[in-house]
């Protein structure tokens, strides 16, 4: 943008003043002095305009020109919708019919009912990966939803590979070919995205998967990098196979397979989740943030490759490229370990690798980014950790990412700290509080459920000869996964990614050094936490001695006083509530009237429906039994008389199945759908839990 003229007002008057010329008034009848005119630049090429001249053009539009993230701007294939839709249901029924036949072939037996099931995982697995694209996505999200799925099904969708062929050469080139995102200096720019490369090997990716293709390059200043592509109209393909989810589950809720609604908390984290993952601006944003908190922390020893911003876009995403002989993949470290190579630890020891320190750093690294980092790695797995000499631990993939905000970022302090105190009910209170808002269940059942699961979980972690899985948090929250599951609750998206990042980081660090105690990890940190915290307040308390309290305690101070005027207005407003309240049973009385209504006023509109068709069908005979009846010119009321006799004459007196009859199986069948619809509906909602309004539900009403 061009500089603004000293003269030029926002609105031109000021332009149209000085146009004036000998117009303006003089200056001593000014009741304030005249502005001074700003002197004219240097640089003669740049002379402010004079007057009578226009200036340079002056774009008015304060607002960054920025176009929203192509999810929003991409919408679905309404024939994809239904080709994908069509391919779902043959593969639904193919699963289900297939289960029956293994449910008459299995022999009867005491491990009938585990065979079944396992048969059923792994045939859940093999239909998911032939449908392929967006469902493989979907099977690797479910594979961590043990509180839909039972462990079993967990475990079979563990193995769903993300191994697709590579992309087309010529895309890559076409991608390459557009404009950077901007320069180095942060000014847009035009040069294509390939001048910022001295080499790129286009045709052998380093990896390929369903959302994008790595490939190896080298900078022009000699850096090697990875560049991450996002496949072709790979958000179209996501948006059109999450539509046709939307309608496959809409249908199955509609016909009370499914609880009405039960659905629509997981199908909107899924699309979240996946939508998530093709916002590569996003993922390198983590990336770079994820790099500069932990670099603050230099004994965690931990960090994340480079982001080279000024060459990342919506599609692509530059970063450091690490060099496979500077370490080992943790996966590789944890499988050669596990096999007793006693010649593989010798070699780590050779390249100052230590397991034990690895294990501890993980879980330090994991309460730092709980508790102090803007977000945390929602997907710690060993094949996503990179460990370098010197026990340097790189994290890679950031495209799940969890947020906590400051309610729950506290309660899941506080869960550790009743672990400290072996106070198991404070900690289940700690973690119902992270599943609100919760649905009209029993809250009580919920917590004595998992306080009696919790306690001999925690038998184990104190135990001296426990195995090294029962000394982890695994216990807690698969018994948390298990009560959820029976309950049927939907849980918050961060706090699944929360629970599974916490299950890998002390599943990861217990393989590594078996002898490893996650929650005195804790006390570690918290240790360390206090003492920062205690510094920075001295220092504190010093400066504000020396030069005066701070700006920000008086801000503080105010919000103070508005704390205690509200706690003043809720106090008077909680003693002038009366005390009897039913509305919670009225409530669930109004909702039985009106699904008794609703099933009334269906089966007397497919009822009416039926007699008007079944009416025009045999109104021949109506008439010949009319005549018959009352001779010629019938009334209304003559017609209403005939109508059972010509009905009857019509099934009677003719072989087979006649119109009439059709049409009263047709009417059977869908007075019996509708009665079994609403019948489920009042069953779902009789068996609801009574919340009083202005009640949370996870105080046990």
């Amino acid at each position: 943008m061009e500089p603004l003229t000293g003269h030029t007002g926002g609105d031109g008057t000021g332009a149209r003043a000085s146009a004036a010329g000998d117009a303006r008034e003089p200056a001593e009848v000014l009741p304030f002095a005249p502005r001074s005119e700003p002197a004219p630049p240097s640089n003669p090429s740049s002379r402010w305009p004079s007057h009578g001249e226009e200036g340079p053009p002056v774009n008015e539009n304060v607002l960054p020109d920025v176009l929203p993230p192509d999810s929003e701007l991409v919408r679905a294939s309404f024939f994809g919708v239904c080709r994908r839709l069509l391919q779902l249901i043959a593969a639904i029924a193919g699963y289900q019919l297939a289960g029956f036949f293994d449910w008459l072939s299995q022999p009867h037996g005491e491990g009938r009912g585990l065979a079944l099931q396992t048969r059923k995982a792994a045939r859940l697995r093999d239909t998911i990966k032939r449908l392929g694209g967006t469902f493989i996505k979907v099977g690797q999200q479910l594979a961590i939803r043990s509180d839909i799925l039972p462990p079993i099904y967990c475990r079979k969708l563990a193995e769903l590979l993300d191994d697709v062929p590579p992309m087309d050469v010529e895309y890559v080139r076409e991608v390459l070919s557009q404009p950077a995102r901007r320069a180095a200096n942060g000014e847009k720019t035009q040069a294509p995205l390939r001048d910022a490369f001295a080499t790129f090997q286009e045709d052998k990716p380093i990896g390929s998967a369903s959302i994008a293709c790595v490939y190896r390059a080298v900078l022009h200043t000699g850096e090697e990098v990875a560049v991450k592509i996002r496949r072709p109209k790979i958000v179209r393909i996501f948006k059109t196979d999450l539509a046709a989810l939307d309608v496959a589950f809409w249908f199955i809720e509609t016909l009370t397979i499914l609880r009405p609604a039960i659905s629509g908390t997981f199908r909107s984290e899924l699309r979240l989740m996946l939508l998530e993952e093709l916002d590569f601006e996003l993922e390198a944003r983590y990336q770079e943030l994820f790099r500069t908190y932990f670099k603050k922390r230099p004994k965690l020893n931990t960090t994340a490759p480079k982001v080279f911003a000024q060459w990342c876009g919506r599609e692509v995403i530059v970063s450091e490229l690490i060099p496979p002989e500077s370490g080992i993949w943790l996966k590789e470290l944890i499988a050669q370990l596990e096999g007793s190579n006693g010649a593989y630890r010798e070699y780590l020891r050779a390249r100052n690798i230590s397991p034990k320190k690895i294990a501890k750093q993980l879980l330090r690294g994991s309460h730092y980014s709980f508790f102090e980092c803007p977000f945390f790695h929602g997907d710690p797995h060993p094949g996503n950790i990179f460990v370098q000499d010197g026990n340097r631990l790189v994290f890679v993939d950031f495209g799940a990412c969890g947020v906590f905000a400051h309610r729950e970022r506290y309660r899941l302090l506080q869960m550790y700290e009743f672990e400290g105190e072996e106070d198991i009910g404070g900690m289940v209170s700690c973690v119902v509080g992270l599943m609100e808002p919760l649905p009209p269940i029993d809250v009580d059942c919920l917590r004595r459920n998992l306080e009696d699961a919790w306690w001999k979980a925690f038998y184990g972690i104190k135990s001296k000869h426990a195995m090294w899985w029962e000394r982890t948090s695994f216990r807690l929250w698969t018994a948390l996964y298990r009560e959820v599951r029976r309950q049927r609750i939907p849980l918050p998206l961060n706090m699944l990614r929360m629970i599974r990042a916490t299950l890998l980081y002390d599943s990861v660090s217990a393989r590594l050094y078996h002898k490893v105690d996650v929650f005195a990890e804790y006390r570690w940190y918290r240790k360390r936490h206090a003492r920062r915290i205690r510094t920075d307040v001295n220092r504190a308390i010093i400066r504000q001695l020396f030069r005066g309290p701070d700006l920000s305690n008086y801000l503080r101070l105010s919000r103070l006083w508005q704390v205690a005027n509200l706690a003043l207005q809720q106090a008077e407003i909680l003693l002038r509530r009366p005390l009897p309240d039913f509305s919670a049973l009225v409530s669930k009385g109004w909702d039985l009237l009106k699904i008794f209504l609703q099933w009334l006023l269906s089966t007397s509109f497919v009822s009416s429906a039926t007699v008007l068709a079944g009416v025009f069908l045999i109104r021949h005979h109506i008439q010949d039994v009319a005549a018959k009846v009352v001779g010629a010119n019938p009334t209304i009321g003559d017609f209403m008389y005939a109508l059972p006799t010509a009905m009857r004459a019509d099934v009677y007196d003719k072989p087979g199945l006649q119109p009439a009859e059709w049409l009263f199986i047709v009417w059977a069948a869908l007075v019996t759908l509708i009665t079994v619809k609403y019948a489920r509906a009042l069953l779902f909602r009789m068996s609801d839990k009574d919340i009083l309004p202005g009640r949370s539900p996870s105080r046990g009403i």
